[in-house]
This record gives C-alpha cells, sequence and structure tokens, in this order.
C-alpha cells in the first residue's frame, strides 16, 4: 500500500493526496515571486556617517552618568556589608 501524498497525478504537475492544493500554492507563489523579483539585487541602505561631536550632546552626557552612576549602584549592592567594610577604610570607621 503507497501513501497517497507520494503518488503523483495523470498530469503530472502536482502530486496527489489531501496536499496537493498546497502543493501547487507554494509552487504558484514560487513563480509569482521569481517573476516579480527586481532585475538588479537591491543595495543596503546606507546612512550618513555621524561626526562625534554631535554624538556627544549635553543630554547625551548627562545620561551617560546617570547609566554610569546606576552601574555602580548595581557593584555596590552585590558587594557585602562585611566586604565593604574590609575594603574601604571609611566604611571601616563608620562601622565602629
Amino acid at each position: 500500500m503507497s501513501l497517497p501524498v507520494l503518488q503523483r497525478s495523470r498530469a503530472g504537475q502536482q502530486p496527489a493526496g489531501k496536499y496537493g492544493g498546497v502543493y501547487a500554492l507554494s509552487k504558484r507563489r514560487a513563480e509569482v515571486a521569481k517573476k516579480e523579483a527586481p532585475a538588479k539585487p537591491d543595495h543596503h541602505v546606507e546612512f550618513a556617517p555621524v561626526p562625534a561631536a554631535k554624538l556627544w550632546t549635553p543630554a547625551n552626557l548627562f545620561l551617560a552618568a546617570l547609566m554610569a552612576l546606576g552601574l555602580a549602584g548595581i557593584v555596590a549592592s552585590a558587594i557585602p556589608a562585611s566586604r565593604a567594610a574590609s575594603v574601604h577604610p571609611m566604611v571601616a570607621l563608620r562601622a565602629e
């Protein structure tokens, strides 16, 4: 007994069975995409370069400083208090 999906129809154009319509639709979609494809390939869009002077505006500097402060806070919260006292002398003075 053979599977109906693998059998060919009499015309030989598409497989017989319940998936024949899906096969025909995908084949037709491929043909249309091939015909509608542009003659020459699309090129990557290139943007104008941004000078470094325009990149570090006062607002961007403020945001970078804010991110650095947040990162310092995350790192400081990851250090246990007992270790912080042994690393920094000012923390040791306050702990006494």
